[in-house]
């Protein structure tokens, strides 16, 4: 009789710890019924591309619809805007470039929000060198070339990038501080990489991925440098500026991350981040960013925040640098 009664009662006990258990889970869970991943980039860009390789997985994951959605324009804040109207549930998720989080609220002042302020960070997918890029028949075979010619030709020798205040505008200007030259520095909307292919600017500076088409069999651009801590394993032969002298440039990397509104629940926070890493974990996912010029870095929570924070701080450095960018 007392054995029965003691199995029966562990019975309850262990039936209740189930309860117990699903009660949990199913607070931890996304309450939202749709979770919109807001681009603030054209469709086909590398962060859309991605977002839209995780959307599947994160689908499945989450048993939700995960839906995709490009909102670009005025440097990631009409995408950020957007995401920051709805509930703070899971329903909707900011996956940015670094420099709409870490340099556009430092260049411009009449802004919605401030992203560093108002946005929990919750994954660094990866992130990407900078390079300083050149025609691949013409006559740089080297930074230290370039360096010279500017040397020679105060403001005669030009690079282009994505535009002013942008990462490559930046890396210019630490360049030319570094190496005690003038460049003439060409703001481009999109990317100069035709032009340089032309003979019209003598270099440009780019993420990797958008100098990628370039870099074939057959190759119509070389790369003088990148920044980073070590070269990038998809380019053995290409020095970092590190490497060159130019430490003080390594660690102006790109980057892209997923965000959530900061008010957040921690608890959503953690299930999303998770989940997100386990639909970016698989080699096929992480070979892909490879052929967009990212690495995979999947870092979360606070240390994604330190990054974040110390990424604003260097960049501000460098803007101050030069006497401060205002684009409005």
């Amino acid at each position: 009789m007392l054995i029965k009664l003691a199995i029966r009662n562990l019975g309850l006990v262990v039936a209740g710890i189930l309860i117990f258990g699903n009660a949990v889970a199913e607070s931890d869970s996304i309450k939202a019924k749709t979770l919109r991943i807001i681009v603030p980039l054209p469709a086909g860009s590398a962060p859309d591309v991605i977002a839209r390789k995780i959307s599947e997985n994160l689908g499945k994951s989450l048993q939700i619809p995960v839906i995709v959605e490009n909102k670009p324009g005025f440097s990631g804040f009409v995408g950020g805007q957007d995401m920051l109207r709805y509930p703070a549930d899971g329903s909707a998720l900011y996956m940015s470039i670094s420099s709409f989080i870490v340099i556009a609220p430092q260049i411009y002042s009449k802004i919605p929000y401030n992203p560093v302020k108002d946005f929990r960070p919750l994954v660094q997918i990866g992130r990407t060198p900078i390079a300083l890029a050149v025609s691949a028949v013409g006559k740089f075979n080297n930074l230290n070339d370039y360096v010279e010619e500017a040397k020679k030709n105060p403001e005669g020798i030009s690079f282009a990038s994505f535009g002013n205040g942008t990462s490559a505008h930046l890396l210019g200007e630490g360049l030319m501080q570094s190496a005690h030259i003038k460049l003439r520095h060409v703001p481009y909307k999109q990317s100069a990489s035709t032009d340089v292919i032309g003979g019209h600017i003598d270099a440009t500076i780019a993420d990797i991925g958008s100098l990628t088409p370039y870099l074939g069999d057959k190759p119509r651009m070389k790369i003088l440098a990148i920044t980073g801590e070590k070269r990038d394993p998809n380019l053995p032969d290409v020095p970092t500026f590190r490497e060159l002298g130019y430490s003080n440039l390594e660690s102006m990397v790109g980057w892209y991350g997923v965000f959530g509104p900061k008010s957040m629940p921690t608890k959503v926070a953690d299930h999303l981040s998770q989940s997100i890493l386990e639909a970016t974990s698989a080699p096929q996912f992480k070979s892909s960013m490879a052929m967009l010029g990212y690495q995979y870095t999947g870092i979360t929570g606070d240390q994604f925040t330190d990054i974040v924070n110390a990424d604003y701080k260097r960049w501000g450095d460098v803007i101050r640098s030069i006497g401060g960018i205002r684009l409005d």
